[in-house]
This record gives structure tokens, C-alpha cells and sequence, in this order.
């Protein structure tokens, strides 16, 4: 047995091309994601909204640990009550329904809990106050459009690399970095 190296004796042992947010990293990246809306408020730009709903879309993906397709497909009544966690009132569990699929098999649906306050009331904010002024009331998506469309993985992860690359944290980080944590 000598020769088996033993397991998690390091902090991060996935592929070292896409690593997970370190806790100062994931502070700069959310705190940048922040800034952008407050810039767009302060400068009166046209893109606040979208700012405000990307802000929040990379909070609910670190927050309840999605990945990008499974964001994108997001619906505003995918969030539940949780009787066990009822000061998150209506966003107390997400339901995922196109979770990742096994090789063959339709999505896996799986229903998440909310445990983090900031990211239930940073959801709850968009939902409640910024999503209604998209203006398309009738549209499912979570994450609606300026044209009322739903919001791409691709154009998930464009936006992700120009946030990450302004605040210069390394090209190793993805959208899949904020799924995973190291306490560093």
C-alpha cells in the first residue's frame, strides 16, 4: 500500500486547469460583480439591470452550487418554500430540473436547500424589484433578457471571464470554480 497515495492530503486534487475560487479570490470576484451595478447606477448606463441580474445569477450559482446549464434553465418558480428553513420564505429550496445527466438518461432533477441568507436576499431583491422591470411579466425565465430571451451558458461564461479577467484572478477559474470552495 505504499505506493497509493493517500486520499485529500491535498487541499485540491480535480483538474488543476479549472480550480476552485480561493476565499479571498471569491471575495474580489463578488465584490467586482457588486461594483459593476453600483457603476452602472452611478453612470446612468442603460446596462443596470443586466448588471444587477448578472451580479446575482453568479451569487445563486455559488450560493446553491449550480452549474452554468443548470442556471441558465432556471425558472422563477423553480424556488419552494422549506418548512424547516422558513425565514427564507419562498426561496427555501431551489428545484433544479435540468441537472447533469448521466450518459443516455434525461436531465436529473434534484431539489437544493437554501442556506445562505446573503444569497436568499440577494435573489429575492432581483426577483421581487429588479427582474418585473425587464418588462416581459410573462416569461419563466429566472434570468431574462433585455429582448426577453433566457439568459446562454455561453453567455454565462462571457461575462464570467470579463469579471474575472478585470480584476486579474487567474484564467484557471471558471464558472465551475464557484461550485467548489477551498478555505485558503
Amino acid at each position: 500500500m505504499s505506493g497509493i497515495p493517500s486520499p485529500h492530503l491535498q487541499d485540491y486534487e480535480g483538474d488543476p486547469e479549472a480550480r476552485p475560487f480561493t476565499r479571498e479570490e471569491l471575495q474580489c470576484f463578488l465584490d467586482y460583480v457588486d461594483d459593476q451595478v453600483e457603476r452602472a447606477v452611478r453612470a446612468k448606463r442603460k446596462g443596470v439591470l443586466a448588471a444587477y441580474r448578472d451580479a446575482t445569477l453568479f451569487k445563486v450559482i455559488y450560493g446553491w452550487g449550480l452549474r452554468r446549464t443548470e442556471t441558465s434553465k432556471l425558472d422563477v418558480v423553480d424556488f419552494g418554500r422549506n418548512p424547516q428553513a422558513r425565514q427564507f420564505g419562498r426561496y427555501g429550496t431551489l428545484n433544479v430540473r435540468y441537472g447533469k445527466a448521466k450518459k443516455g438518461q434525461p436531465p436529473r432533477r434534484r431539489n437544493v436547500l437554501s442556506v445562505m441568507d446573503w444569497a436568499v436576499e440577494a435573489v429575492a431583491d432581483y426577483v421581487e424589484n429588479v427582474r418585473p422591470r425587464f418588462g416581459f411579466p410573462d416569461h419563466p425565465t429566472l434570468w431574462i433578457t433585455e429582448r426577453g430571451g433566457r439568459r446562454q451558458p455561453g453567455s454565462i461564461n462571457d461575462r464570467f471571464e470579463g469579471y474575472r479577467d478585470a480584476v486579474g484572478l487567474t484564467k484557471e477559474l471558471t464558472p465551475r470554480s464557484l461550485r467548489h470552495f477551498v478555505s485558503a
